[in-house]
């Protein structure tokens, strides 16, 4: 009983606009997980620009990375729409295979950047083996891949973060904030984040930890 009042409670507190992101007061739930069924808060996914030109692109995926998820392997493959810049860092899609069947693909017109070619404003190579994104494992039938867009002026960076279970792949957050910093230990795991550009380094930062806990993801102000 004192579970379920407490995701009450974290679900209906009450929220505030600040710079266009929605930004709970109390810890909020981003996705939980239910007999391996992701289950998002839609809080938490900003709409993509332009899905009419994405949905409609082209492309051929390359760079596969392997993500290990209890018994199952997934492939996750990137790609840039075709006659998009190929000679440019950063992609556009993501592809998501699970015994050589595609299983998810998402497309957006917005970049995102190659981890290891330092576009990000800062290095996020000590978080990821790969150059695409960054692996957090959640529980051992549980992860989630992050994903940074590119830094555009005077705003934070697309932040996506796609979970995974052995029988499901969902969106699980899409919203404008850098990553200032991550820690993982084991399946512990906590990444602060910021929703404001500090101009000239003036001003405060608006700073915000995404977190988990038994396989649920959390969102809470600092």
């Amino acid at each position: 009983m004192k579970k379920l009042i407490l995701i009450l409670f974290v679900v209906l507190s009450p929220v505030f606009s600040y710079s266009q992101v929605i930004i709970p007061t109390f810890a909020a739930i981003i996705a939980e997980i239910k007999s391996g069924t992701i289950m998002p808060n839609n809080q938490f996914i900003d709409d993509f620009n332009n899905p009419q030109l994405a949905n409609t692109s082209t492309y051929t995926a390359s760079n596969p990375v392997n993500v290990q998820v209890g018994n199952v392997t997934y492939t996750v493959k990137t790609a840039k729409f075709t006659g998009w810049g190929d000679a440019d860092p950063g992609y556009n899609v993501i592809e998501i295979s699970k015994n050589n069947q595609i299983v998810f693909v998402h497309k957006q017109v917005d970049g995102l950047v190659n981890l290891y070619d330092n576009l990000y404003g800062q290095s996020l190579k000590p978080y990821s083996d790969n150059n695409f994104f960054i692996k957090a494992p959640f529980a051992s039938e549980v992860t989630a891949l992050i994903f940074a867009g590119w830094p555009y002026g005077g705003r934070p960076s697309q932040l996506l973060i796609i979970g995974l279970t052995p029988k499901d792949v969902k969106i699980v957050y899409n919203k404008n904030m850098d990553i200032n910093s991550i820690t993982q230990s084991g399946y512990n795991f906590s990444m602060e984040v910021q929703s404001n550009v500090l101009d000239d380094g003036q001003g405060t930062a608006q700073t915000h930890t995404i977190y988990q806990s038994n396989g649920v993801l959390y969102f809470q102000n600092n």
